[in-house]
């Protein structure tokens, strides 16, 4: 903590918690010195750890797009009212303007939705005196074609995309090398995100004020390293593993700009992993795979049969037929060559 905020207010410079306070709930004295909601956690449950019952806040929603090429992907989000308060913490007019927090409002009403990081929104920038962007080190904030989870659809399996990494911070893929996996084709897209331009103390302390841009307050910075696969057809993410990491700067309160594995070392990790399950990487290849491309008739419909197995007989109906259609033509071509050739010897 740094010394003038030792001063003010009585707390000693460094304190120390269990692991499961840190993740799912701890008294910020720093917060707490000067009146501002002193509760704070990495996770979220609902209500913070050790704090006898006190309720971590109203539940997140997230408006998703479901047509055209942002089908799949988050627009925005905000919250909905449902711990028991009749309040919206916070919320904007139609046209966007901030109105203010604390509001009364009904059950279950949505508010505060923002095309931006909740934690990174424009009231939350000008809470903290216009230095919430320069102190995390970063000015990408919209959610605007983002996708958060394995199975988001893309636009384009061979383009960069952009990945919202747990509401923390929002990065861009990298296209990588066309691969096969489970026996399907697809392209391979990697996210690396750099901790030293990504400081998240604004959104572990989430105090609304300077507080989250006060250097050394809680010193914490996120990287990530995110690998995916992308199935081209259906434009899927059928394969994601993620590594992400939170560094705690060690030089004390006040600094900044810290060398990543120099002044500060790995306090946790996160590490997530999901992909296509075998069963359903066969249907996928029954169903799409191996039905494809100009003699994907042959498969008869594989083991789905149905509708498939109607097309593809379909198809091999036209086969024949245009072979037909190319034997007659050709014997016709031949007959009227012979007919020619008599007409001419009669001559």
């Amino acid at each position: 903590m740094p010394v003038l905020i030792t001063f003010l207010s009585g707390n000693t410079e460094y304190y120390s918690m269990p692991i499961t306070h840190w993740l799912f709930g701890f008294s910020d004295a720093a917060s707490a010195s000067f009146g501002f909601f002193p509760w704070v956690s990495l996770e979220t449950n609902l209500t913070y750890y050790g704090s006898d019952g006190i309720g971590t806040g109203d539940f997140s929603v997230y408006k998703m797009s479901t047509a055209g090429e942002t089908k799949g992907q988050r627009l925005a989000q905000g919250y909905i009212n449902s711990d028991g308060d009749g309040l919206c913490d916070y919320d904007y007019d139609s046209s966007g303007a901030f109105i203010g927090y604390d509001l009364p409002c009904e059950e279950g009403q949505v508010y505060g939705m923002t095309e931006h990081l909740t934690w990174r929104a424009p009231h939350r920038e000008d809470g903290s005196l216009g230095l919430l962007s320069d102190h995390a080190g970063n000015t990408d904030t919209s959610l605007m074609g983002t996708i958060g989870g394995v199975s988001a659809p893309l636009a384009s399996p061979s383009d960069p995309f952009l990945v919202n990494v747990a509401g923390y911070a929002i990065a861009t893929s990298e296209v990588g090398d066309d691969v096969d996996f489970k026996g399907i084709p697809m392209v391979e897209h990697s996210v690396s995100l750099d901790p030293a331009n990504t400081q998240i103390q604004g959104k572990i302390l989430g105090a609304g004020n300077w507080v989250d841009a006060l250097p050394g307050a809680l010193p914490v910075y996120l990287g990530a390293d995110i690998d995916m696969k992308v199935e081209p057809i259906s434009n899927a993410v059928m394969y994601g593993k993620a590594k992400v990491t939170f560094h705690l700067d060690m030089r004390g309160t006040g600094s900044s700009d810290p060398v990543i594995g120099v002044d500060t070392m790995p306090v946790f990790e996160i590490h997530t992993y999901s992909e296509i399950g075998d069963e359903d990487a066969s249907d996928f290849n029954a169903q799409v795979t191996d039905n494809m491309g100009p003699f994907g008739w042959t498969n008869f419909g594989g083991s789905v049969g149905g509708i498939l197995l109607v097309i593809s007989v379909v198809q091999a109906l036209f086969y024949v037929i245009g072979i037909g259609l190319m034997a007659y033509g050709g014997l016709v071509m031949k007959d009227e060559d012979e007919e020619s050739l008599i007409v001419e010897e009669e001559e």
